[in-house]
């Protein structure tokens, strides 16, 4: 029951996703930002249902769109761009991998090391890894993203929580998850 409530809400949310594009096309014409954010969002929502090639395309014209109006170093391009890597990773991990990169070194380019998505981004990258068992690469970027989020000026709570429970998986799962690393971990400030 939880899946289907759930998958009605996704498939309730591209409906209106759809009347927004059809909306924003009248309004600004198809290559405008506009457009260009309702594409992200009609993406993920694609995602969730298992729509995962057309998730896909929609990403890509997503950010496509976004690097045409707000230019490739805007924080709305590399954050679709983060998107698209977690859409694709959903279908093929080693093509997502360059879009995460890329999307990093954007990052860390125009932001100092300790912004917040620069964390977003990287903690997006080890999730990835980690559902496709690549745990000891997922572990490392979860570090970085723990390390980004320390360094945010007003960390978000949800966010660190979210790292530290997957530091915590992938640990497990390497093996690696000794009784003085489960202190060390839980010892980390969350704020």
């Amino acid at each position: 029951m939880l899946f289907r409530s759930r998958t009605k809400r996704f498939e309730e949310a591209l409906a209106l996703n759809e009347i927004e594009l059809e909306f924003n096309v009248g309004a600004y014409g198809r290559e405008s930002s506009a457009v260009a954010i309702t594409l992200s969002n009609m993406s993920q929502n694609y995602l969730q249902l298992g729509r995962v090639d057309e998730a896909i395309a929609t990403a890509q014209e997503a950010l496509d769109l976004m690097i045409q109006f707000d230019g490739p170093m805007h924080q709305r391009s590399i954050n679709t761009r983060r998107m698209l890597a977690t859409t694709v990773s959903a279908k093929d991990m080693a093509a997502a991998r360059p879009l995460y990169e890329q999307a990093i070194a954007e990052a860390r380019e125009k932001w100092p090391e300790g912004h917040f998505l620069i964390g977003e981004i990287l903690h997006s990258y080890a999730a990835s890894l980690a559902g496709e068992g690549l745990h000891a690469d997922a572990a490392a970027q979860a570090e970085l993203a723990w390390s980004a989020y320390e360094q945010a000026p007003n960390p978000s709570v949800a966010s660190i929580k979210r790292v530290a429970e997957l530091l915590a998986r992938t640990y497990e799962r390497l093996g690696e998850r000794s009784e003085e690393h489960t202190s060390e971990l839980q010892s980390r400030p969350h704020i």
